[in-house]
């Protein structure tokens, strides 16, 4: 802030400068009008006869008044047309001024304030394709300006325990750190890299009310870098050139052109570009891991939800196939299964599971997930039991089943259930080990019975409309239509289907569940589709229609082949086909 009043000071002073220069130059063009104007009409009077001079000095006086009007309008606006007007006015005889030197002052006075609105523009802006320190630092005191005024606060405030005074100048210390650093990058002189290790260094020493304002600035910080920034190992697949059938050669050098564009770049500039700033890529598996034993630290929901916040960023910055291998597998699902469990909030759980959403894009930790931890070794710290992938594994699953409860009645739990729907069913299209994790039992029911019994809930909750809003009745539309959709591609898969609906039609509560649904789902007229609006009706009465059709499909062809099994056995002959 001092060196933007500093420049706007001498902005002023070279403003003040300039208008007193235009100042004299207009004083100047004055005293030569009126010296032009009187040394003419002194030789009109001279020329003139003595009878004609009253009519002389009455017009003179008329035309000296109209052209000083004139010139005052001119120099008070600078508007083309009045400049046209001027351009004929001074044709007149005996009133010629000097046009050349008006429209310098004119021009002059065009560049002074181009010059000024690109300092502002330097001071205050930012160019189109960067993102310097200094616009970083504006951006974050703007969008965070109570969480950096308490994080500096907090570094003056007495102590009020001596056992706390090593502690706390730990954090005053860091506090300080903080604030060095970004009155450095202010001037472009610090990497973002120290910010963010100084604030993430902040929530390590810091208590509870610094670390959760630290965790709001680094969540700023890095939705603006993403936002601006650009990674170095992305390709390029698409390069236009202009073609030139008669000349090969610059086909060539096209050809040439594109495949550079397609070369792997240099591991070590692979990371994040933003502006002139540059984040390594190896900075965000330490980073990573720092934010994860904040939220471990901390049971407060608001600095878990703002760790796991800024862990979602990290991860959708990092690349999914080589960059998130080196999170480490199982500490990261032991950590998940702490966010997991009943205690915590359920935004604590939303984010929990859509973080673990981010890293199965990760196809080795998809592929040791599924397997129950017997693929992907790589991926695997040095443990000491051989037990304990599968056991992380199994924990989480346990978590996941216990999300997909059939209480949900508030909007943040359909929220819940359904992304954890989203879940299994991108887990299921891994293939036959991701589908084997929905039919596996991790608790007393299976992921896929468990989404039936979620799916008939929804279909008695009652509503009242006094308390329910529209957003809970669309929570509730996409929850429903998720879980249909997944059951139709299960059931209709060509390797799945037999064994999906065998599941569901394995135990008699199931199996009640699942043909009540059939028979009642489709049914536009009845409840729960007559609470919702005709489209989303429509849409989910068709989910069901195709679901029913699957379901009485699979029992026909039950009770056809326990038919012909009872024939075979009476007769000991296969029975006749009829025609």
């Amino acid at each position: 802030m001092n060196d933007l009043k500093n420049e706007h000071i001498e902005l002023k002073k070279g403003m003040t400068e300039k208008d007193l220069e235009i100042e004299a130059k207009e004083a100047e063009i004055h005293n030569l009008k009126k010296a032009n104007v009187r040394d003419i009409s002194s030789r009109e009077m001279d020329i003139d006869q003595p009878c004609h001079t009253p009519a002389n000095e009455a017009l003179h006086a008329r035309g000296s008044c109209w052209t000083s009007t004139k010139r005052v309008c001119l120099e008070e606006s600078a508007h083309p047309e009045l400049e046209r007007n001027k351009s004929k006015d001074i044709k007149t005889k005996g009133v010629q001024t000097d046009l050349p030197l008006n429209s310098g002052h004119l021009e002059r006075k065009k560049v002074l304030m181009n010059n000024i609105s690109s300092n502002l523009c330097a001071i205050w802006g930012r160019p189109a394709n960067s993102m310097l320190g200094r616009s970083l630092i504006s951006k974050i005191l703007a969008s965070c300006s109570e969480e950096m005024l308490t994080l500096f606060q907090s570094a003056r405030l007495p102590d009020k325990c001596e056992t706390s005074t090593e502690a706390s100048s730990s954090m005053n210390n860091a506090v300080s750190e903080v604030y060095d650093i970004i009155v450095k990058m202010n001037s472009d002189t610090i990497p973002i890299q120290t910010l963010l290790e100084a604030l993430l260094n902040l929530c390590v020493v810091g208590n509870a009310v610094v670390v959760s304002r630290a965790l709001r600035i680094l969540h700023s910080i890095l939705q603006n870098l993403l936002t601006h920034g650009t990674r170095s190992n992305q390709r390029n697949n698409v390069s236009i050139e202009t073609y030139v059938d008669n000349n090969m050669e610059i086909e060539r050098n096209n050809q040439e052109h594109s495949s550079a564009l397609l070369n792997t770049p240099d591991p070590e500039e692979d990371g994040l570009h933003i502006g002139n700033m540059f984040l390594p890529s190896t900075f965000w598996t330490p980073f990573f891991t720092g934010v994860l034993q904040i939220a471990l630290k901390y049971s407060e929901e608001g600095i878990r939800v703002d760790a796991l916040s800024i862990m979602i960023l990290t991860v959708r910055t990092s690349d999914s196939k080589g960059e998130r291998e080196k999170f480490g597998f199982i500490s990261v699902m032991e950590s998940l299964h702490q966010l997991l469990q009943k205690e915590n909030a359920l935004l604590v759980k939303k984010h929990s599971v859509h973080l673990l959403f981010l890293l199965l894009n990760c196809p080795a930790m998809l592929k040791m997930l599924c397997s129950g931890g017997k693929d992907g070794s790589e991926l695997m710290e040095t443990v000491g039991c051989e037990n304990e992938p599968q056991q992380a594994i199994n924990s989480v699953l346990k978590d996941l089943s216990e999300c997909l409860t059939c209480e949900a009645t508030t909007s943040l739990e359909l929220k819940l259930c359904r992304l954890v729907v989203n879940l299994l069913a991108f887990i299921a299209s891994s293939g036959k080990l991701g589908y084997e994790v929905l039919l596996g039992s991790v608790t007393a029911h299976s992921f896929l019975e468990l989404t039936m019994e979620v799916l008939a809930s929804q279909m008695e909750c009652k509503v009242d409309f006094s308390t329910e809003v529209h957003e809970l009745l669309n929570e509730r539309y996409l929850l429903m239509r998720e879980v249909l959709i997944l059951l139709n591609r299960l059931a209709s898969h060509a390797m799945f289907s037999k064994p999906t609906l065998e599941v569901l039609m394995g135990s008699k509560r199931c199996a009640g569940l699942t043909i009540d649904i059939a028979n009642r789902l489709p049914q536009r007229s009845k409840y729960p589709l007559r609470q919702l609006n005709p489209q989303m009706a429509n849409d989910l009465a068709d989910l069901a229609q195709k679901f029913r059709s699957r379901v009485y499909g699979f029992l026909e062809e039950q009770q056809h082949s326990t038919a012909e099994r009872c024939d075979t056995g009476a007769s000991g002959k296969p029975p006749r086909v009829p025609r």
